[in-house]
């Protein structure tokens, strides 16, 4: 039986580390035999093995790596890393592992110990840093061209940190990675990358449990949390809340400006961080939530609301959109990036066109005007989407079918 080894910085924590958890149960619900190294479990999930390195100096170091991240401190030297053999490294190469998956790994591998890693590889991608400088998402042209100091942009001075750690990528990962995007979105960008163009990749979606993630009855859901039934609820969430600008919370103000007038008792639960800026303005009532870390709390906020909004400017697949469809609850959407792959128009939610807050509301508008017999056939048409395309037998399926078919070819040489 194959060994896979999966490979992320947080287990459970934010759209990637919940990905990566999700990804790493569907295969161990299928008997695979499974491994989790990580820097964090918060969650205390079980299966996930915490990486300590054995020497103080080397622990230093890690914690730094690691403040600096969830700090978003400018840490492209500790990507790069230096030219000594990392203990994390020698960890994973002489483990049992057949395979080593990649998660979002920034803060505990660097670019070099990442090109030093001896085990075949496979990287799931979540977001487009793998084929970046240090961006994690990009509107550039740079990733697809090759970084020059002739396609910076004006605006930005001082050392040219993207350049550097895109070509420590370049020359640090010489041999062709197996990738896996989320999206076809996010799999084109990989192929029309500079540097990945020529790698194999793949699509496979992130999965959810089908069997965990159900609707709750809306009525007691409104209940447990404190809303009428009269109310009508939009809810937007994001892990590290509404300053992310690729989020879009601004633009889902703005929208907000352009609800027709009789939905009344319109209110907007906000989920994550607690980071609101004072100057956030809207004539519909905002309620935070703080971060919930409870699936069941979660389940009972997606089952309480009308819909979900989703307004990022950028998203490789979504995972609060998933989760969304998943308690039978529609997503309002712009039709750009990854996201597309999850919200489809009409029938689990609305694609608003990209960047119109004004299209935006038509879609909150007309999720809100339908009949009740209308509005159960979406909710019901958006558990039924998730059911058929993200459960964990079909996604855990895919990934497995793809780590035989490169043990295969390792066997025949």
């Amino acid at each position: 039986m194959l060994k896979i080894l999966h490979i992320a910085t947080h287990a459970g924590f934010g759209g990637a580390g919940n990905a990566a958890i999700r990804i790493f149960d569907s295969q161990k619900n299928r008997g695979i035999d499974v491994d989790f190294l990580s820097l964090t479990n918060r969650l205390n999930h079980p299966g996930v093995n915490i990486y300590e390195p054995e020497t103080v100096i080397n622990r230093l170091k890690l914690a730094k790596s690691f403040l600096d991240n969830s700090n978003g401190a400018n840490i492209y030297k500790d990507h790069i890393g230096d030219d000594k053999f990392s203990e994390i490294v020698n960890k994973i190469n002489k483990s049992n592992a057949d395979i080593v998956n990649l998660h979002w790994v920034n803060g505990m591998l660097t670019i070099r110990d990442i090109g030093k890693i001896t085990k075949p590889l496979v990287w799931t991608l979540h977001d487009m840093w793998a084929f970046c400088g240090e961006e994690h998402c990009s509107q550039d042209v740079r990733w697809r061209e090759g970084y020059t100091p002739a396609n910076r942009l004006p605006s930005e001075s001082g050392p040219d940190i993207n350049l550097i750690s895109w070509k420590y990528k370049v020359e640090s990962w010489t041999r062709n990675m197996n990738l896996i995007a989320p999206s076809d979105w996010l799999r084109d960008c990989a192929r029309q990358s500079a540097l990945m163009r020529n790698w194999h990749s793949i699509t496979i979606p992130h999965p959810i449990d089908t069997l965990a993630w159900l609707p709750l009855d809306q009525i007691k859901a409104r209940n447990s949390l404190g809303y009428k039934a009269s109310d009508r609820i939009i809810v937007f969430g994001a892990a590290n809340g509404v300053a992310d600008p690729i989020k879009g919370f601004d633009l889902l103000i703005k929208a907000l400006d352009h609800l027709q007038p009789e939905f009344g008792n319109i209110k907007l639960l906000v989920f994550g961080k607690k980071n609101i800026s004072p100057q956030t303005k809207s004539r519909i009532q905002i309620n935070y939530l703080g971060e919930i870390n409870d699936d069941y709390k979660l389940r009972e906020v997606y089952s309480a609301a009308d819909l979900v909004a989703a307004p990022s400017r950028m998203e490789s697949f979504c995972q609060i959109a998933a989760e969304a469809i998943a308690c039978g609850t529609p997503v309002v959407a712009f039709d750009n990036s990854g996201i597309v792959e999850v919200v489809k128009h009409k029938h689990n939610g609305y694609l608003a066109q990209a960047f119109d807050p004004k299209d935006f509301a038509s879609g909150i508008n007309w999720i809100l005007s339908l009949s009740p017999t209308n509005l159960n056939n979406l909710k019901m048409k958006s558990r039924e989407y998730c059911v058929d395309t993200l459960n964990y037998q079909k996604i855990s399926s895919k990934y497995i079918a793809l780590y035989k078919a490169i043990y295969s070819k390792l066997s025949l040489r």
